[in-house]
């Protein structure tokens, strides 16, 4: 399958067309449609994933990171449509929910 077909099936998923996933994206019409045959732009691709909530690893590759649990997969995606304020935020609440961790078990022994 290729990238577009991928980007098709999620667009049907999701109840929209191309042509919406285009302008959501601020892409042009048709901009998509070439991909097939015109390598994109990292950043065109990362903002499609982005608002299509799938891995750009999937996206590209039609494969997603093997070694992810459902959970630590749904908050890489959180992490990639956070704004940059938002992932400061996840990255310190996960720092500190880390920290207190290995705090508490450290007492226990």
């Amino acid at each position: 399958m290729s990238i577009v077909e991928r980007i098709k099936q999620k667009c049907t998923e999701k109840g929209i067309n191309i042509n919406t996933l285009e302008n959501n994206c601020g892409l042009g019409h048709a901009t998509i449609r070439r991909w097939d045959n015109n390598s994109p732009a990292v950043e065109k691709v990362e903002i499609v994933a982005n608002l299509l909530e799938v891995s750009l690893d999937w996206l590209i590759t039609g494969k997603e990171a093997a070694d992810l649990t459902p959970e630590e997969q749904q908050l890489v995606d959180y992490y990639r449509r956070a704004d940059e304020r938002g992932k400061r935020t996840i990255l310190r609440t996960a720092e500190s929910e880390s920290m207190e961790l290995e705090s508490s078990s450290s007492r226990i022994g």
